[in-house]
């Protein structure tokens, strides 16, 4: 059955040939025949069945000796029915070895990995370490720099602080000096005429004179408040002074108000010393007292104000010190991601 079918085939194909082909039938034959020995080069290497092998080569010796004619058509559906299958079976086994290739590859390099991966990580972690140690070793001239600069600034800072400090205690200790005897001037004024007219009572009404009046002996005390008078003749002049209309110019102003301020203090300093001393020892408490009093505030002030820098200078050295804890301990993290 198989046989006769392949019977009629075959005289219909060659009927179709030779009814379609006809023209240039040399040429066609010698390239059909290379071109059918290299297909059937190529079967013979394929894995066919011997069924299929024994049909292909008597359609193969059949088509060779009846196609020297020409047949073209018969050609190509028969190069291409053979290409599809040689396809076919090629892309079904080359699916399969491929897969299989790639499997095992992807398992060697798998098992390579795995038994390398030890050696990886010690080199990696010898690496960075390495990395670490050197980017430590480059940043620490510059930390200890950027250290003793803040360490200095921080000194600076601390001798500026104290100086200001210092300067402002006395400057306010001067100025509350200053009011208390502003305040107190015109009692101290008052108690030295007073002082003064007591001591010096007014003189007695004139007498026609008997005897030729000798000049009156100069006595200490009343030597003493006289000088008392002219002093306070130039504490009143100083006020006067003081009172003065104020000049037009700022700088006239400026100048005028230190002439009059270095004026009056020196006239204090050396007009009222004497009264100063006597008159404060009518206060209602003493001198000693007073200053005992400025002096403790200015010691109490002190001490608060160094325990203050003490406290923020050891506030300061610990940050820093948690700083460059911090540093050392995330060097090398920052190395690593450097």
């Amino acid at each position: 059955m198989c046989l006769q079918q392949v019977a009629t085939r075959r005289s219909r194909l060659e009927k179709e040939v030779e009814e379609k082909l006809r023209p240039s039938a040399a040429a066609f034959e010698r390239d059909a025949r290379a071109k059918l020995e290299r297909e059937a080069e190529d079967r013979v290497r394929s894995t066919l069945h011997e069924v299929e092998k024994t049909l292909q080569e008597k359609l193969e010796k059949e088509v060779e000796s009846k196609v020297r004619l020409t047949l073209p058509d018969v050609e190509r559906r028969l190069r291409a029915e053979l290409e599809e299958q040689a396809r076919s079976r090629v892309s079904a086994d080359g699916g399969r070895l491929e897969r299989e290739a790639q499997d095992s590859l992807q398992k060697e390099a798998e098992e390579k990995t795995r038994r390398m991966l030890p050696e990886m990580e010690r080199e990696a972690r010898a690496k960075l370490a390495k990395q670490a140690e050197e980017a430590a070793a480059s940043a620490l001239p510059e930390l200890e720099r950027q250290a003793r600069e803040k360490l200095v600034v921080e000194d600076k800072v601390r001798a500026t602080a104290a100086a200001s400090i210092e300067k402002e205690i006395r400057d306010r200790l001067r100025k509350e000096a200053e009011e208390r005897i502003k305040a107190e001037l015109p009692e101290i004024e008052r108690q030295a005429r007073e002082h003064f007219m007591t001591q010096c009572p007014p003189p007695p009404a004139p007498m026609t004179p008997v005897a030729p009046v000798e000049p009156p002996v100069a006595v200490p005390s009343l030597q003493a408040d006289a000088a008392q008078a002219d002093r306070l003749a130039q504490l009143q002049q100083v006020d006067r002074e003081h009172q003065a209309p104020a000049p037009a110019s700022t700088a006239d102003a400026d100048s005028a108000f230190e002439t009059q301020r270095a004026k009056g203090e020196e006239t204090i300093m050396t007009g009222i010393g004497p009264i100063l001393t006597r008159c404060v020892r009518s206060m209602p408490y003493p001198a000693e007292e007073l200053l005992r009093q400025i002096e403790s505030d200015f010691e109490r002030r002190r001490d608060e104000k160094t325990q203050q820098l003490a406290l923020e200078m050891e506030r300061r050295s610990r940050v820093d010190a948690e700083r460059q804890a911090f540093i050392e301990d995330h060097a090398p993290n920052v190395a690593e991601m450097s």
